[in-house]
């Protein structure tokens, strides 16, 4: 990403798109006066997640059968959007492995058909239920339709972030890391 924003876009570019090397998660850059911002995990996930929930509506879908899935350290706006929309919020253990196992529990009761999307703050995005991980290629896809979206109705990424606070509330989240070295650190 650091290279990327270090590139002289001539063409002045509306976002700009990372992956890891493994391609399983995505970090982005969105345009907004003039500069680049950079959204947290949180926010990617919360924006994405209230574009699909919107377009869903939008199709007259009804989405009180549709399933979020997020691990328990991902960002608790997430509870306001489930009762505006009206979807059911599954929270689980960190994890992928945990959030994808949900796409499991909702093939082997027929369900499959419910998910909406899961994710987690460490920029991992799953909006479909063909990759049981998190998923860079598809949310990257997802990300730029979403974009798209929002730019024919001439609106950025980091506006429409501010407007689902001013709705639901500010949110602080902050990962913090701490090392235990050696055997004292055990």
């Amino acid at each position: 990403m650091e290279l990327g924003l270090r590139l002289d876009y001539a063409k002045h570019p509306d976002v700009v798109i990372a992956t890891d090397p493994d391609a399983d998660r995505m970090g982005e850059a969105v345009a907004h006066d003039g500069k680049f911002v950079l959204l947290s995990g949180n926010e990617m996930g919360v924006l994405l997640m209230d574009w699909l929930a919107q377009v869903r509506v939008l199709a007259g879908q009804d989405l009180g059968e549709k399933v979020v899935v997020s691990s328990i350290v991902t960002t608790d706006i997430l509870e306001s959007l489930a009762a505006q929309y009206g979807f059911q919020l599954r929270r689980t253990l960190t994890g992928f492995k945990n959030i994808g196992g949900q796409i499991a529990v909702l093939k082997k009761s027929g369900g499959l058909d419910r998910w909406l999307m899961g994710f987690e703050e460490s920029y991992g995005y799953l909006p479909g239920t063909y990759v049981r991980d998190k998923d860079a290629i598809s949310a990257c896809i997802s990300f730029v339709e979403m974009v798209g979206w929002y730019l024919q109705r001439s609106f950025d990424l980091v506006e429409i972030m501010e407007g689902l606070y001013r709705r639901y509330g500010y949110y602080l989240t902050r990962t913090l890391s701490f090392a235990f070295p050696g055997a004292a650190g055990a």
